[in-house]
């Protein structure tokens, strides 16, 4: 795992050496050290991708991109780093539970694949269509109290809260309800 993290020079010059036909100086090493650390990371995440994409059934909507290098080619230094929008939203290991308790109701309506998530800033959704017009429920998990919501037609929440979240079983009816409102 060392080398992912930090590709040695011995790593770098094998990989160097089938794509590079100049002489290996230290400054060529230099850039294709973060390059390979670069690539290294990508193969991963799209590995991790893959995994999940077979193991959930379905598409996953994002993996945590992986940091870009300064271009100068030096270590960041201490400065401050200045977050996206996107960078705030954690999709945790509750809410996809959520969605494959969700999804695992939600299939009795609607065909799997057609059953996605969104994560946003305020709530994690379970949709239909991957269409965020199609909620099938939708789960506040990021403060104390867990609970989640059904949206009606005319976009009001009837919300309940969860003590675990098995409780979400207890709504079964409600989910394929809300599911075949979108079959």
């Amino acid at each position: 795992m060392g080398e992912f993290k930090a590709p040695s020079s011995d790593f770098v010059k094998l990989f160097t050496s089938r794509v590079y036909d100049g002489r290996l100086t230290q400054q060529i090493l230099d850039k294709f050290s973060v390059l390979t650390e670069k690539a290294l990371g990508q193969f991963l995440n799209e590995r991790i991708n893959d995994r999940l994409k077979s193991a959930l059934g379905a598409e996953v909507n994002a993996v945590m991109p992986v940091p870009e290098p300064p271009s100068d080619g030096t270590q960041e230094s201490n400065s401050e780093v200045v977050e996206s929008p996107s960078d705030l939203i954690e999709t945790t290991e509750d809410e996809l539970t959520a969605y494959r308790i969700v999804k695992a109701i939600a299939c009795a309506e609607l065909p799997a694949g057609r059953i996605t998530y969104r994560d946003v800033r305020s709530y994690f959704s379970v949709l239909a269509d991957d269409n965020n017009r199609r909620p099938i429920l939708r789960c506040y998990f990021n403060g104390r109290v867990h609970y989640i919501a059904f949206v009606d037609e005319d976009k009001n929440e009837e919300r309940f809260v969860l003590d675990q979240l098995e409780d979400i079983y207890q709504y079964a009816d409600r989910i394929r309800a809300a599911a075949r409102r979108w079959a």
